[in-house]
């Protein structure tokens, strides 16, 4: 897919993404408000994120944003872990796995450059 091609997720991939994200909520100890995603590759929202610095190669995944309560790394050694209320979720578009995390402790859309990840879907939770 190129940059500001659009492409439709079809509704089995939709739930397997929400499940994925729901997923990786539950295990971070986090409520999720709201998800959205979008097919792009691991290079494209990685520059998206981190700026023209990175580069990460054209592996395909889903683009996944998620806002809520978050919590990583809670065990009995470190009660209180890293909290945060965004984050993104790199998606393998074939075991729709999550095989990256970035999370924030703010809001971070403001520091994203959407440019290139054209048509993102909301997800319902309901």
């Amino acid at each position: 897919m190129s940059p500001g091609e659009r492409s439709v997720i079809c509704e089995a991939g939709l739930a397997k993404i929400k499940a994925a994200s729901l997923e990786w909520a539950t295990v971070n100890g986090g409520q999720v408000s709201s998800i959205r995603t979008v097919p792009t590759t691991i290079d494209v929202a990685a520059r998206a994120l981190q700026g023209d610095r990175v580069s990460a190669g054209d592996f395909p995944i889903y683009l996944t944003i998620i806002s809520g309560q978050f919590r990583i790394g809670v065990s009995a050694e470190r009660p209180s872990g890293r909290s945060g209320v965004w984050a993104a979720l790199f998606i393998s578009r074939e075991s729709f796995e999550v095989m990256v995390t970035i999370m924030r402790p703010t809001n971070y859309d403001q520091g994203v450059n959407y440019s290139e990840l054209d048509g993102f879907t909301e997800i319902s939770l309901i």
